[in-house]
C-alpha cells in the first residue's frame, strides 16, 4: 500500500522532469481502500492518545489520594 501510494507521485515527477516548468506535474490519487485504511489508522491513533491521557490522569489521581 505504501509503495503504491508513493510510486505514482514519484513516477509522474520523474517522467515530467525534463519538460518545461509549465508542463511538469505532480499526481496523487487515493482509492477507496486507501481512504478506509487511513481512516482506521487515524482512529486508532486517536484512541491511543485518549488512552495515554487517561493513564496520565489516573496516575495524578493516585498521587492525590
Amino acid at each position: 500500500m505504501v509503495i503504491s501510494f508513493l510510486s505514482e507521485p514519484l513516477l509522474t515527477t520523474i517522467l515530467t522532469y525534463n519538460q518545461e516548468e509549465s508542463a511538469r506535474y505532480f499526481s496523487i490519487s487515493f482509492s477507496s481502500d486507501e481512504i478506509i485504511t487511513l481512516f482506521l489508522a487515524i482512529s486508532i491513533m486517536l484512541i491511543g492518545q485518549i488512552l495515554k491521557k487517561a493513564c496520565q490522569l489516573a496516575e495524578e489521581n493516585k498521587q492525590v489520594i
